[in-house]
């Protein structure tokens, strides 16, 4: 039940035990943290108000906590900690058999975040030429505000987080599958339905998500490495 014919752990099992632990690794944090919010309510004075008022309070306080950039640093630190942790405990490997080769590291990474740019900004092009968008002139001050930089640097979380879930784990653990297809796709389907939770989602973007992420599976084949899927991810969600 647990292990296929080479007695290797089955991959739906490491893939359920790697979406369990991106929840488990914050459970700690989200729990302190909503404990400083309830900390902060005014109980006293909510205690006449209505359900619904009470509710949206609770609720804007804890959101108020959790919108620091600093806890979301945390909150992605905890989960990279959790997946790394569990490929060791699972495969007893190195992580670069998931990707993270030191070796040429930096070169892949500048490579991936370069491709990122160029294709978002060929997209850009293409919708300011058949008149979709229009491109203003850029406000420079704004980079005096501080909140793009901790945006980026999200970004740079985000990037290190979905990759290392969604081809350095997953797409390592189906290759107990012996399927090429099953290890490219199902990742990519998986990647796609994680962000089904996204603002302003759509059918036709989960479907540019999942196919994006065939994209990537086919940067970490060929490099044999994590570095040049991450650079695209940061820079493809930054820019």
């Amino acid at each position: 039940m647990f292990q296929n014919r080479y007695k290797e752990l089955r991959s739906g099992w490491a893939i359920a035990l790697s979406i369990a632990a991106i929840f488990t690794a914050v459970m700690p944090l989200i729990l302190v943290l909503s404990v400083m919010a309830a900390a902060s309510i005014d109980w006293g004075g909510l205690a006449a108000a209505e359900p619904a008022a009470l509710t949206e309070a609770v609720t804007g306080e804890i959101n108020g906590v959790l919108a620091s950039p600093w806890i979301n640093y945390g909150m992605y630190i905890l989960q990279i900690g959790g997946l790394l942790g569990l490929f060791c405990l699972l495969y007893k490997r190195p992580l670069s058999h998931m990707g993270l080769h030191p070796k040429g590291w930096l070169k892949h990474l500048l490579f991936g975040g370069l491709f990122g740019i160029v294709s978002i900004g060929l997209a850009v092009a293409a919708l300011a030429v058949t008149g979709a968008a229009e491109i203003g002139a850029p406000d420079w001050s704004a980079l005096a505000d501080s909140r793009w930089i901790h945006g980026f640097f999200v970004f740079v979380m985000v990037g290190f987080f979905e990759e290392i879930l969604s081809r350095g784990f997953m797409m390592t653990a189906l290759k107990t599958t012996r399927k090429t297809w099953l290890i490219v796709s199902l990742p990519a389907v998986i990647f796609g339905l994680l962000h089904a939770v996204n603002p302003n989602v759509t059918a036709f973007s989960l479907l540019n998500i999942m196919l994006v992420g065939i994209l990537f599976a086919y940067l970490f084949i060929k490099t044999g490495r994590l570095w040049a899927p991450i650079g695209y991810h940061i820079t493809w969600n930054f820019f």
